[in-house]
């Protein structure tokens, strides 16, 4: 495995929760798709509409609930350089259903608001962020779109 150093100032956009391959997300948030290959299909064209192919996108979790070999390919279509950070529901997640603790786990898993900016996906809220020292970047909160970095920065600068 290669091992890569984040630069925040080399990452365009930040995203999460895609949850691609994943057919019970649609009803689960109530996303606005038939089945799952709409969702995909609209997922991909729109990630590609707002990113570029030498922009980097930084996924903070849940990209792909799917056959591996079906989500490698998604992946793949998706504009732009990939860092992924793992979430819960990512098969390469070293907790990955690996107990019969991961419901509370994952529950455990919830971002909390400690005083310091926290930006963040993982809760499928459906409003924006920023709410106070929080920031929710999930696609289900950003027109199923990635969140520029640029207005990441404006909110850090706000908050001082």
């Amino acid at each position: 495995m290669t091992e890569t150093t984040l630069d925040l100032a080399t990452v365009n956009f930040v995203t999460s929760d895609t949850h691609f391959g994943h057919a019970r997300i649609i009803e689960l948030c109530n996303r606005p798709f038939g089945d799952v290959d709409e969702m995909n299909e609209e997922l991909v064209r729109r990630w590609n509409h707002v990113v570029g192919a030498d922009d980097t996108v930084l996924h903070l979790g849940d990209l792909a609930l799917g056959e591996r070999e079906h989500s490698i390919g998604l992946t793949a279509a998706l504009n732009g350089r990939k860092l992924v950070v793992p979430g819960n529901h990512d098969l390469f997640w070293s907790h990955y259903r690996a107990s019969a603790k991961y419901k509370a786990l994952n529950a455990e898993l919830r971002p909390v608001d400690m005083g310091l900016p926290l930006v963040h996906g993982h809760t499928h809220d459906t409003d924006h962020g920023p709410r106070e020292r929080t920031f929710h970047v999930g696609i289900d909160a950003h027109d199923f779109t990635p969140v520029p970095m640029s207005t990441i920065s404006a909110w850090l600068t706000r908050l001082g």
